[in-house]
């Protein structure tokens, strides 16, 4: 008595892999089964056995049945079963980028595409201190508004791309974030949350990078008019005009609060840093602010004798600045007070004007410090009273509330200076003296200062050096990440890794191989070898240790259209032509003859063979021209079905999961059982009137993908199309996957490399780059860390990642 097996992958049950779920009809099927076959109907399936639709919402929930597991542990045949390396390996997650998912995740959402922006006159110098200025793309959303300016500034720069292997746009800007410091990217993270929730800050777009340079900008709303235009005509004592400096230095205040209710604080603040829309409202520039930063730290750090006059550092923050050390020792001598300064110092240059350069040159621009980097406190003083005096012969008697609160957010200590929302309700006080002076603060819910990020003294602004190197931190994270991902079938994720990283840093080489004499058909790799097929008619057979020609297989009178591997006890190879003759190859021994040959179809309107797979040691499935597939054993070569259901040529086949499935010209790719071979689903059929050829399937995990004519690709899981999207202008002839990641070439002579990122509910595809080719791509095969490509100029290429170790050719072969 054999031990009981599941009816759908006959494999024997066991309480590990091979769990039998008891279904509400009454039969057991494997849970794996249950995972992958295909539902028509969703939470329902159709029993393989009784063929009823029975509920299934997942196959975990569902009773084991007790009866097969005791019945299996006492059988005597039952032996343990072995994991497949294969399958272990493809429940991995299999990351060989740079960055991790999570870090794309985070960000993909930030990064503008390359055709959104339009950059404006920048110079080739790379000036990390100032702006570059342009314009938003409108065809890339409605959201935008006509030719809207924006202003960019430089944060990052993506590594050099020497490599064969061109990088997308997506992957270089992601590349300059994995390189960025944690830090870094947590303040730039911040900083679009804020302007997200604050309507007083000016809108931050996202991430953009220059093609031609490779710079990554942080792109931000830009507005024409700075406050200074909007106050230039402030006459001394015109009370009019005093009510107009009220209302634009409220608005100024309500933007230095609304980054203080996101926990930034900048602590050196500039006319340029406000701007004024379309109807004179004010908006705090986050670009400006970032860029007035940089300037500040480049001087101080230059030591040079002058800063800039429009800019005004509160005077706590300068020792800092100096010193890298005193960032430690600060304790609480700077925080939301630095702004309040920094703000007020701005209020009396626009009541002021330019006399009041004049008096801040005596003292505030690099003020004079003793030996402890300290201003001495009389010559403030000195400085204040004049400030003050002046301040009164400006504004009369009438607004001496107003002079006392701008002369005590000017006080040397932090301590003494006002809140920021105090600030804001005196100076809104003139506007509401009818009324009362009682004004609500516009928001109350201010950051603790310990949580404070401070612009000046942030990553932000502290400007690049020229050579790109990864921090220590990285380093080590990714070590723990390396570290953490090691898994029993870590020889061959490495392998993989070798080849995408290999790819990213120019470290990969590629063997060419010639011995055909027209386009590549096929490739298959088996039993140490690779195989291809050609339409000269011949198979070669090639070594896998250094892509040497080992034997050319000739018999076939026509073009060879397919060629396959069958693991048996004598390892071979069958191939098809595209006359219905197919043969049977003894690849391990030297003999040139084939060990068995028969016509698949002798009707005269016959086109010949498409396509072929195997089902283990048991079947072997042809695709033929007369629109049919015929499956034939493996162990006599007899015919036992014809499965009839395609309106057109059959042009490639795949087996997956107990499901043939098929794909063919008439645009529809068909699913077929492999215990009986009868139909199972029919996927693509409401694509009528827009029929584009199905020319490659490939089946991963449980994803179906399918090239087209046309240049499409389609996914489908679970029987449901869940992704097309049209990568090429022209034909995709093949397709091939392995783990999460797919490589596709075709007509337009460049093989893209994506990753497929699937959960629950969708499925999405990232493109980390491309590989530009010579010649047509026909067809490929992914084999231990080496992509292999056949061309339909008769060449063969092998990418692979160069380890550099002694002795190992790099060179091409021929």
């Amino acid at each position: 008595m054999e031990p009981p097996e599941c009816p759908v992958c006959l494999q024997p049950y066991d309480a590990d892999e091979t769990i039998p779920r008891v279904l509400s009809c009454g039969h057991s099927v494997c849970e794996s089964c249950l995972t992958h076959i295909p539902h028509q109907f969703p939470n329902t399936i159709r029993c393989p056995a009784c063929t009823q639709l029975v509920p299934l919402a997942r196959p975990a929930t569902l009773p084991r049945n007790i009866d097969l597991l005791r019945l299996i542990h006492d059988h005597p045949k039952s032996k343990p079963k072995t994991t497949n390396p294969q399958n272990a390996m493809a429940t991995k997650d299999f990351a060989p980028r740079r960055w991790c998912p999570e870090l794309y995740s985070a960000w993909k959402d930030h990064i503008l595409p390359s055709e959104a922006v339009e950059m404006m006159g920048r110079s080739g110098d790379e000036d990390w201190t100032s702006l570059s200025y342009g314009s938003l793309n409108f065809a890339y959303s409605y959201e935008f508004r006509p030719s809207q300016q924006v202003s960019l500034l430089p944060v990052a720069k993506s590594p050099v791309d020497e490599s064969e292997f061109s990088l997308s746009y997506i992957s270089r800007v992601m590349d300059s974030l994995h390189l960025m410091k944690k830090k870094l990217r947590e303040e730039l993270q911040l900083l679009f949350q804020a302007a997200f929730r604050q309507p007083k800050l000016c809108k931050v777009y996202g991430l953009w990078m220059n093609l031609a340079d490779g710079l990554v900008f942080l792109v931000c709303e830009r507005f024409q008019a700075d406050v200074s235009n909007k106050l230039s005509r402030l006459i001394d004592g015109n009370m009019d005009l005093i009510l107009g400096f009220n209302m634009t230095a409220m608005e100024m205040s309500e933007g230095v609060m609304a980054m203080h209710s996101e926990g930034i604080l900048n602590g050196i603040w500039a006319i340029s840093c406000f701007r004024l829309d379309h109807y004179g409202h004010v908006f705090v520039d986050i670009n400006e602010v970032l860029a007035m930063g940089r300037k500040v730290r480049k001087i101080i750090a230059s030591n040079k004798s002058s800063m800039n006059r429009d800019c005004f550092l509160a005077p706590e923050l300068f020792p800092v600045l100096k010193d890298k050390r005193m960032v430690q020792k600060s304790g609480d001598s700077i925080g939301f007070s630095s702004d309040v300064w920094s703000l007020g110092c701005l209020f009396v240059k626009l009541l002021m004007g330019e006399g009041f350069r004049e008096r801040i040159d005596e003292f505030l621009l690099l003020p004079p410090t003793d030996g402890n980097g300290e201003v001495p406190f009389d010559l403030y003083g000195i400085w204040m009273e004049k400030l003050e005096l002046r301040l009164t012969t400006i504004m009369g008697t009438e607004f001496k509330w107003l002079n006392q609160i701008i002369i005590q957010s000017l006080d040397y200590m932090p301590g003494n200076r006002p809140n920021m929302s105090d600030l804001w309700r005196e100076i809104g006080g003139v506007l509401t003296q009818p009324c009362g002076n009682y004004m609500g603060s516009p928001d109350s819910s201010v950051a603790v200062e310990k949580s404070v990020c401070y612009v000046i003294l942030s990553n932000l602004c502290v400007l690049p050096t020229k050579s790109a190197h990864r921090s220590e931190e990285q380093k080590n994270e990714q070590i723990l990440h390396d570290h953490s991902s090691k898994t029993m079938v870590e020889s061959s994720t490495q392998n993989a890794n070798d080849l995408i990283n290999g790819l990213c840093e120019s470290k990969f080489k590629s063997v060419t191989m010639e011995g055909h004499r027209d386009c590549i058909t096929e490739l298959t790799i088996g039993g140490g070898f690779l195989v291809s097929s050609s339409f000269d008619k011949t198979i070669n057979v090639w070594s896998l240790l250094d892509f040497s020609l080992i034997k050319s297989l000739k018999g076939h009178e026509h073009r060879v259209m397919a060629v396959l591997f069958v693991d048996t006890e004598v390892p071979c190879c069958i191939s098809g032509d595209s006359g219905g003759l197919i043969f049977v190859w003894d690849i391990g021994s030297s003999h040139l003859e084939p060990v068995k040959k028969w016509n698949e179809h002798n009707d005269w309107r016959f086109s010949g063979i498409h396509a072929m797979t195997v089902s283990g040691t048991e079947f072997l499935f042809t695709g033929s021209g007369d629109k049919s597939i015929k499956a034939w054993s493996l162990k006599d070569y007899t015919l036992t079905s014809t499965m009839i259901g395609h309106k057109s040529v059959v042009s490639c086949l795949a087996v997956s999961h107990g499901v043939l499935y098929s794909g063919s010209w008439d645009g529809t790719i068909r699913l077929w059982w492999l215990s009986d071979h009868t139909p199972l689903a029919v996927l693509g059929e409401d694509s009528i009137g827009n029929i584009t050829s199905v020319l490659s399937i490939s089946v991963n995990l449980d994803i179906l993908i399918a090239s087209h004519e046309n240049g499409c690709i389609k996914m489908w899981k679970n029987n449901m199309l869940v992704r097309s999207t049209k990568p090429h202008e022209s034909a995709i002839f093949s397709v091939a996957t392995f783990d999460k990641w797919l490589f596709m070439g075709g007509w337009n002579k460049r093989i893209d490399v994506q990753v497929v990122v699937s959960n629950e509910y969708e499925i999405d595809t990232e493109l980390l780059g491309t590989i530009p080719c010579d010649g047509i791509v026909t067809a490929m095969v992914y084999w231990q860390g080496k992509l292999i490509v056949g061309f339909a100029n008769k060449l063969i290429k092998v990418y692979y990642y160069d380890t550099g170790k002694p002795g190992r050719e790099n060179t091409e072969l021929s």
